[in-house]
């Protein structure tokens, strides 16, 4: 509820969306802003300022008497006892006193001052969305993750007052404040609903829509409260969503009445986005028109899964949403304009009728929608359908042998129609030519049995700049990771380690037709890999096979070679030799590297991987997080590296790393550029 210090009431110049907020931020009681001569005295606080007016009420900035504590104190216009407004304040009160979650302010106090009810919650630094994000111009690609990836945050902080069984049902730019560590706090739960089995419990029952048009959902805009669930705040976070990306809602209403802005939003389809900002990527897209899709059963089922559609957006990987086609709109077309359909119904042939059944029943129970794979074993990979049903499994006679499966869109100038990327050990079916065991293959999602190209593990597909690669060098592919590398070039890139038994790793990236659109050479492993946008960086954890520790002064190290993360540039086009050791070409380096030291370290590990969490609690496009999860399940330690490969802050340790007093110092765990001679016989 809190505003920061330096807000002042002059009124603010916004481009379309705030207008918006300006003119339709409005009650369901229709009353106007109400203003105070002076400050209303409360027993026990010394109000400072005015943060901020409503039809509810006044929200003020003050403290209490002998503390310097700041709370933000709401005092409701409405006596108590009369009226929604009176009723809508009892219920805010109520959870808040209920409710301890993160993404809500805290409640402090609560009492009656001249008949009203006053509110006192704990103050949030920060500012509002609708202030913090006037600006609707053009969106640079970091300026737009860095929107999207804050609203993740809104939307899983959405779930989690879902899971405590309340629906907001006015979520809006200005009821989100941002904190200055980017932390997005949801307040003025004045008309929210707590979610019991008898929802007129909590409702009005006469009709008249609650929220606030330009982000309301259409069942509110027509009054249907007993409609009104968890899918209508999705509705809002998907309308936040437009506003974040193209600076308007899903429906036109600059310069409309109430009354019309009601009516256009329970009535009409919502704007495509790209309609809006053609520039916007089409897989976004695709998840914010189903966060706003008109039918609620067409939204997503909870907040967390548009959460998790937006972070698959962000990762590089496929959304579970789809841009609606020619045969989605007209189906939607029809149930807009009944009268005139059953016209041309009538007119219509009963076989056309029994196609379109037919079409539909296809489009349910056969067309591939995504990939499913065993998280306990690894022991299978299923496609399955956009109702649920299983149309191919992968399978694996080994434990943890499917290791991946993902399906993308292929541009049409590289053969079109949708693929399946596999990486898959002892197939049970699919593999019986060894060639391809383990090796990244890409079949026809409308035949998966069809193989339609994959890579090969010996020369000359594929050998190293030494040329000294014999007929039984192999090299197996390591790491993949699906992503857009080259922006310049249509659809998405797949980038592959090529992990020779031995020294030399190939780092590749392809396209979704086979091609080689980069290559390098290192010596040592690429274990696994991160893509970073900005600054387009291909960020990679493996061994340094350059010298081993016993060379470098530790002979004691169990484990032999240097454990390194290192960035390179890919550049379309370039096929470089080595970019360590000494055949190094001057031309092919990393543009950083960095080693896990001390190397003593290395005996406590027993797995490195990229992750994002920390990336989602920064809101930093240009910094990653490493997670070393120790021997004998000794917990875990999450550190954050910037572009430049720099440690950033202290690392995280969990629970369980907590728990064991003989782990080593996190300090033990750092990273350097270089490899510092031994001091001792470690």
């Amino acid at each position: 509820m809190g505003m920061p210090d330096d807000i002042n009431h002059t009124p603010l110049t916004l481009h379309a969306a705030g207008k918006i907020l300006v003119s339709l931020d409005a009650d369901d009681s229709g009353a106007s802003d109400m203003t105070h001569s002076s400050f209303p005295t409360i027993k026990g606080y010394i109000i400072d300022r005015e943060l901020g007016a409503g039809a509810g009420g006044i929200t003020y900035l003050a403290h209490k008497q002998g503390t310097a504590a700041r709370v933000a104190l709401k005092v409701l216009h409405t006596n108590l006892g009369q009226g929604s407004a009176s009723q809508r304040a009892w219920r805010e009160l109520d959870m808040l006193q209920q409710l301890r979650v993160p993404c809500l302010p805290r409640l402090l106090d609560y009492g009656t001052t001249d008949h009203s009810l006053y509110i006192a919650t704990e103050f949030i630094e920060g500012s509002p969305l609708n202030r913090l994000y006037e600006n609707a111009a053009p969106l640079n690609t970091r300026e737009l993750r860095e929107r999207i990836m804050l609203l993740e945050h809104i939307a899983r902080a959405a779930h989690t007052l879902h899971e405590h069984g309340v629906i907001h049902r006015d979520l809006k730019p200005s009821n989100i404040i941002v904190s200055p560590d980017d932390n997005p706090f949801i307040i003025d739960l004045g008309i929210a609903l707590i979610d019991t089995p008898d929802l007129h419990q909590t409702l009005t029952v006469d009709g008249t829509p609650i929220g606030t048009p330009a982000f309301m959902a259409p069942e509110q805009a027509r009054g249907k409260h007993a409609e009104i669930s968890t899918r209508s705040d999705i509705y809002s976070l998907g309308a936040i969503g437009y506003w974040f990306c193209t600076g308007q809602t899903p429906h036109d209403l600059t310069g409309v009445t109430l009354h019309e802005a009601i009516r256009r939003v329970g009535s009409e389809p919502p704007r495509p986005p790209r309609s809006i900002s053609a520039q916007m990527p089409r897989q976004l897209a695709a998840v914010l028109a189903k966060a706003c899709a008109p039918k609620r059963d067409d939204r997503y089922g909870s907040a967390d899964e548009f959460a998790a559609d937006l972070h698959r957006w962000l990762t590089g990987q496929a959304v579970t949403a789809t841009t609606p086609g020619p045969w989605r709109r007209c189906t939607r077309w029809v149930g807009q304009h009944p009268i005139l359909t059953t016209s041309i119904a009538c007119l219509s042939i009963a076989g056309l009728v029994i196609a379109s059944t037919f079409v539909s029943i296809w489009w349910l129970n056969q067309r591939p929608f995504q990939i499913i794979i065993d998280q306990e074993q690894g022991r299978w990979a299923r496609m399955v359908s956009v109702s649920g049903d299983t149309l191919y499994t992968w399978e694996s006679s080994v434990s943890g042998g499917v290791e991946f499966a993902q399906i993308v869109d292929r541009q049409d100038k590289l053969g079109g129609g949708r693929v399946i990327i596999t990486k898959i050990h002892s197939a049970i079916q699919q593999n019986r030519n060894a060639d391809i065991d383990g090796q990244l293959c890409v079949w026809d999602a409308n035949d998966p049995t069809q193989l339609l190209w994959a890579t090969k593990p010996t020369a000359p597909y594929i050998k190293s700049p030494a040329g000294r690669d014999s007929p039984t060098d192999k090299y197996p592919v390591g790491a993949v990771l699906v992503t857009d590398i080259f922006p310049e070039r249509p659809g998405l890139e797949v980038a592959v380690c090529h992990i020779h038994t031995y020294d030399p790793t190939a780092i590749r990236v392809y396209d979704l037709a086979g091609n080689i659109l980069f290559e390098t050479w290192r010596w040592g492993s690429a274990d696994s890999i991160y893509w970073l946008e900005d600054p387009g960086h291909l960020i990679f954890q493996g061994c340094d096979n350059t010298a081993p520790w016993s060379e470098m002064g530790y002979p004691k190290i169990k484990y032999r070679w240097p454990l390194a993360f290192f960035a390179i540039k890919p550049i379309l086009g370039q096929k470089l030799g080595w970019i360590n050791g000494p055949a190094a070409s001057p031309d092919a380096h990393p543009v950083w590297q960095r080693y896990l030291l001390p190397p003593i370290a290395m005996d406590y590990l027993a797995a490195v991987r990229f992750t994002s969490s920390v990336l989602d609690n920064s809101s930093a496009p240009d910094r990653f997080g490493i997670t070393l999860t120790l021997r004998e399940g000794r917990g875990s330690l999450v550190f954050t590296l910037d572009r430049h490969g720099n440690s950033v802050g202290e690392p995280v340790v969990d629970d369980d790393y907590r728990r064991f007093p003989d782990n080593p110092s996190p300090s033990w765990f750092y990273f350097a550029d270089s490899i510092p001679p031994s001091t001792n016989d470690q």
